[in-house]
């Protein structure tokens, strides 16, 4: 005899730390969105299977501010999910929510890997479309996006601290990890690497970067 499927015990959840962290026997699950109307958790057994369970987030419980958050029970490390939002679809003013588009978590530590992947999966419109983004596609795309993955952050940082600039002596150097270093001018040995990046930090530590 196959057994009932157990009922999924929530909670209102916290706002922080954004995306997915694992806290006792569940997880806790953020999003931010200033304008969202309403918010979906999809959880996934498996990559390429439709979701096991969608858990719709109720505001007056699950919001706090602009940040949407929810606790599951019995959620374990390598757990699948992802999002679906609902909210105005006003191209001009800058919103394109569509609750058939599949949303990732910007602070997910990992996601599944989809060597076929076609970007166009993840746009809201059709891409035939002469309006283009301003015309909306209501093909569902679940199935056919990468998902979210919970993973646990167990780097041992050995006691390292981050350095105590002040911000009126602080100066951030934004850069792309490849576009660093791939130049044969840079002079590594690891182009394009992380590891090509921690050469050149006495580089830009020469130039007065702090960050």
């Amino acid at each position: 005899m196959t057994e009932p499927p157990k009922k999924t015990v929530t909670e209102a959840g916290f706002p922080f730390p954004f995306g997915a962290r694992l806290y006792g026997n569940g997880a806790n699950f953020t999003l931010f969105s200033r304008h969202a109307e309403g918010v979906h958790l999809l959880l996934f057994d498996e990559e390429n299977s439709p979701p096991a369970r969608t858990l719709k987030l109720n505001p007056s419980q699950n919001k706090t501010g602009d940040i949407w958050h929810i606790r599951v029970e019995d959620i374990k490390e390598n757990q699948l999910y992802a999002f679906k939002v609902e909210g105005p679809f006003l191209p001009e003013a800058g919103h394109r929510f569509t609750p058939y588009r599949l949303i990732l978590d910007p602070y997910a530590r990992a996601i599944t890997a989809k060597p076929d992947f076609n970007i166009e999966a993840a746009l809201a419109y059709p891409p035939q479309s002469a309006q283009k983004d301003l015309s909306l596609s209501h093909e569902d795309n679940t199935a056919s996006m990468p998902k979210c993955i919970l993973v646990e952050d167990r780097f041992d940082w050995q006691n390292d601290a981050p350095p105590d600039h002040l911000w009126s002596e602080t100066i951030i150097y934004e850069t792309h990890v490849r576009g660093l270093t791939v130049h044969p001018s840079s002079g590594v040995s690891h182009p394009g690497t992380y590891a090509g990046v921690t050469e050149k930090i006495p580089y830009l530590k020469s130039l007065g970067i702090t960050a």
